[in-house]
């Protein structure tokens, strides 16, 4: 069983049918504006959980994530819209961010775990 990740492209599907790529992710790691990240140079992962009022359609409180690299760069996804290209994100009804989104999250705490850079060391 092969458990490499094959190239995957993930971006935001805006009014249901145009996606905008925003990055690329393989077994080694992201692909942002055409730069390669290995999964060690990923720096930090700040979540934006969805405010009180998202409910009602107000677009502060909007849920999403900002992935942060060690050259300073940064990109923002947003935790509703956010899918792989040629399917449609699934929101959860009380969670309000896609599957995709979760997955994709869940992958980024994973390789930051692994990483030692993202460990304490008392070097």
């Amino acid at each position: 069983m092969n458990n490499a990740l094959e190239c995957t492209e993930y971006g935001h599907l805006h009014l249901g049918f145009w996606f905008r790529p925003i990055v690329a992710i393989d077994e080694y790691g992201l692909s942002f504006r055409g730069r390669r990240y290995s999964w060690g140079e990923i720096e930090g992962l700040e979540e934006m959980p969805p405010g009180a009022f998202f409910a009602f359609g107000y677009p502060f409180g909007k849920p999403g994530a900002t992935i942060k690299f060690c050259d300073g760069v940064s990109f923002r996804i947003d935790g509703t819209a956010f899918t792989k290209r040629n399917e449609r994100p699934r929101t959860g009804f009380w969670t309000a961010t896609s599957e995709t989104f979760e997955k994709f999250i869940e992958l980024i705490r994973y390789r930051m775990r692994e990483n030692p850079r993202n460990q304490d060391s008392s070097d």
